[in-house]
């Protein structure tokens, strides 16, 4: 069984029977399935106009100069001075392309900077008493290359709004019990559409497959009886798409018409299907997955394959392929049917889809979908909602962005996925110059040309950047004015004039910006930097190299020729322990710091020095290990800087004349080393026979808590249980006092030893 869902549809068939516009759009030959009109849903679109930042701004806050106003606003966050006098003389023409900010900062006057703003209007609206789902119809957007420009599209799922569906069913002869339930069916889809709208119509087609063989048997009985033999029903030749019964309110001709309709058969498993829904949507055959998918999108029809267990797995990934489609298991008789046209028509209309179709080259389009509840998706190349209930509104945020100047005003599309209404979008990019002030024989042009947007176009015979220069008669004199402007040691072809740095003019180099020199080949912003100072601060700069000020030398003036930040009052130069350079201590080997006053690893350096000291009977070889330094033995138990168990002493240097003197003592006598390691030994035995007896006793411990608690447990499964041996019976003893005889006659009852009475 195949049934489909869609919204209203025109195909020629509809146009066939001369219905007027308001009647095809509710023609029951439109289409294939249950078409939701376009009142079905309402989309209300509202324009944010952007108080943009200033154009000057581009994406990384710069812009890329341009020598004419066109081609600065086709740049990236660049405007236009098109102001007269606005230049220096020789300033080349792109200084008039620059941020507005910086433009304005040059004291280009207001109305002078040219600066078109990204904008966004609404065209006209539908006529009055038209529905209208889509607020407005049609909007205009004038863009800026690189500059997004957005607008907000609102959504809302209405209630009450009619439904139209097409029931298109498989007449193959596996179908002959499902036909039986659908003769039944109108009153029931009716019924359950209208717990979802009001008005609901109904209309119902049939297809079988290609009559064709091997689709179908051609011998000439089975085409006029394609049924199995022994089938006594009525069956009637088959067919690939039959249109049945047009769109209606009518539920009893929709039962008349469904009871009409007999079984018929054909030969291979899969049926003419695709074929039918193409039939019905715009009269078209053998269609390819693709071309439904486009087809059916486009005209704006939603599907639900209701399928049996076996099939659905083909029909879910078919439905991938085919945008707002949705599959729903059907049992084999199809009693379920009603139940699950009414679920699938509630899915699929609360799962919103907006997207634009036909967007030309050159432009961008993102969405971001408010889909309520605090859920946002940002930069999606769809906007896209679900579980929209009935009455709730939805936001998209539709952001168009062009990445280059486009030939000629665009326009795209904007639509919701099953809706026949669309929001048209016409763009144009802002990428010319409307100066409006072209002034021929201009005075800013020497009266020798046309002064438009800022700058001049020469009149023929002239050049230059104002038309000062009247241009040479031949070649060679031309190229003669050419060569005042190079380099006389490179005046070669191809050689740029005025070093690249400025322009000629009538043979005359105007340098720009710092440069300098009858060939701007010096400038004042190149020479070397320390610091991150030219010239270190201490120099100028001329065409290329420092000039140092007094008391500084070195390429970038970097270094001092004084020697006051080497010397303390009561010093030598570094200590008399290194050199000073650029008024700074480079410290001899074996000393540091900025007088070059500490020694560098003084305890290792002389403790070779001290130990042969120690040893009275070498103290006249130390001069090698001791050096220039001078020991001085000393009494007393001060501490010390370097000390060890062998050797204890100071090191100090002695800054107005450069001494090293090492202080040092004999080390204090200690404890025996052989005293010291057996005392260590007896520690450790002692401590590992204490650690073995702890250990013992936790373990001996851990015993006996073990076995307190195995006799604690069987003490508790001990049951003494108390019975009479039937052995054992209780002695009687019978004694006769000779003074006392019973009484025969005695009121109590005899006990075991009688009662006894004296005599």
């Amino acid at each position: 069984m195949f049934t489909s869902l869609g919204t209203s549809l025109m195909s020629p068939a509809c146009l066939a029977e001369g219905h007027s516009r308001t009647e095809r759009q509710r023609s029951g030959c439109v289409g294939a399935i249950q078409t939701m009109r376009k009142v079905w849903l309402t989309v209300v679109v509202l324009l944010i106009y952007f108080t943009e930042q200033r154009g000057s701004m581009g994406l990384d806050g710069r812009c890329l100069s341009k020598p004419t106003c066109t081609e600065c606003l086709r740049s990236l966050g660049c405007a236009w001075c098109k102001q007269k006098g606005f230049l220096a003389q020789g300033e080349p023409n792109e200084r008039r392309c620059d941020r507005e900010e910086a433009l304005r900062k040059r004291h280009c006057s207001d109305g002078q900077v040219l600066n078109p703003q990204p904008a966004i209007r609404s065209r006209a609206e539908e006529p009055m008493g038209t529905v209208v789902q889509l607020e407005p119809q049609n909007l205009h957007l004038k863009l800026r290359v690189g500059m997004p420009q957005s607008f907000e599209v609102r959504f809302r799922r209405a209630e009450g709004y009619p439904i139209d569906l097409y029931y298109l069913m498989d007449l193959s002869f596996s179908m002959k019990d499902d036909l039986e339930n659908v003769r039944n069916l109108g009153l029931e889809v009716v019924t359950a559409m209208k717990n979802i709208t009001s008005a609901v119509r109904i209309g119902f087609g049939s297809f079988v497959d290609k009559v064709v063989d091997p689709y179908v048997s051609t011998v000439e009985a089975k085409l006029a009886n394609p049924c199995k033999e022994g089938y006594k029903g009525p069956c009637q030749p088959a067919f690939s798409f039959k249109h049945v019964l047009k769109l209606t309110e009518d539920v009893e001709e929709f039962e008349r018409k469904v009871s009409k309709q007999s079984i018929s058969s054909n030969l291979d498993g899969p049926e003419s299907g695709f074929d039918a829904i193409m039939q019905v949507a715009v009269c078209q055959d053998y269609p390819s997955v693709g071309h439904l998918s486009q087809v059916l999108s486009a005209n704006n029809i939603r599907l639900i394959f209701a399928v049996t267990d076996q099939h659905i797995q083909n029909y879910e990934a078919l439905s991938e392929m085919i945008p707002q489609s949705v599959v729903g298991l059907l049992e084999d008789d199809s009693s379920n049917v009603v139940e699950l046209i009414s679920e699938a028509c509630n899915n699929l209309s609360s799962y919103i889809v907006l997207e634009h179709r036909d967007v030309p080259p050159g432009l961008g389009v993102s969405y971001s979908s408010h889909c309520g509840d605090d859920r946002l998706a940002q930069g999606q190349d769809r906007g896209e909602c679900s579980d929209v209930r009935i009455n709730q509104q939805v936001n998209f945020t539709v952001t168009v962005t062009s990445s280059s100047c486009l030939s000629k005003t665009e326009s795209f599309i904007i639509k919701v996925q099953g809706i026949n209404e669309e929001l048209r979008v016409t763009v144009e990019t802002l990428c010319d110059c409307d100066c409006q002030d072209s002034e021929e024989q201009s005075s800013q042009c020497h009266g020798n040309g046309t002064f438009h947007c800022g700058i001049c176009s020469c009149d023929s015979g002239y050049t230059g950047q104002r038309c000062e220069c009247e241009t040479q008669p031949n070649k060679d004199t031309s190229l003669a004015v050419e060569a005042l402007c190079s380099p006389a040691q490179t005046n070669s072809t191809g050689t740029p004039l005025c070093s690249g740095r400025g322009s000629c003019v009538c043979g005359q180099c105007i340098c720009w910006g710092q440069h300098r020199g009858q060939h701007c080949q010096c400038d004042d912003i190149s020479c070397n930097r320390h610091n991150n100072m030219i010239c270190g601060g201490n120099g100028r700069c001329d065409c290329g190299n420092c000039e140092c000020f007094h008391n500084y030398t070195g390429p970038a003036c970097e270094c001092s020729t004084l020697t006051d930040q080497c010397q303390t009052s009561n010093d030598g130069i570094c200590s008399h322990r290194g050199q000073c350079e650029c008024n700074e201590c480079h410290c001899h080997p074996g000393f540091f710091g900025s007088h070059c006053t500490k020694p560098l690893a003084p305890c290792d350096t002389y403790r070779a020095c001290v130990a042969c000291m120690l040893h009275e009977s070498a103290k006249n070889m130390c001069h090698h290990p001791c050096g220039s330094a001078k020991p001085i033995r000393i009494n007393g138990t001060q501490s010390f800087t370097c000390q060890d168990d062998t050797v204890r002493f100071n090191v100090e240097l002695i800054i107005n004349t450069g001494d090293i003197f090492v202080y040092y003592t004999d080390t204090p006598r200690g404890i025996d080393p052989w005293i010291i390691n057996m005392g260590k030994a007896v520690v450790g035995i002692v401590l590992l026979g204490v650690i073995v007896i702890i250990i013992y006793r936790l373990m001996l411990e851990v015993f006996y808590q073990r076995e307190r608690r195995r006799f604690l447990k069987d003490k508790e499964n001990i049951w003494w249980e108390d019975t009479q041996n039937p052995l054992f019976q209780e002695a009687v003893t019978t004694f006769t006092h000779p003074m006392h005889v019973l009484e025969p006659d005695a009121d109590c009852a005899t006990s075991t030893f009688g009662k006894i009475k004296q005599m």
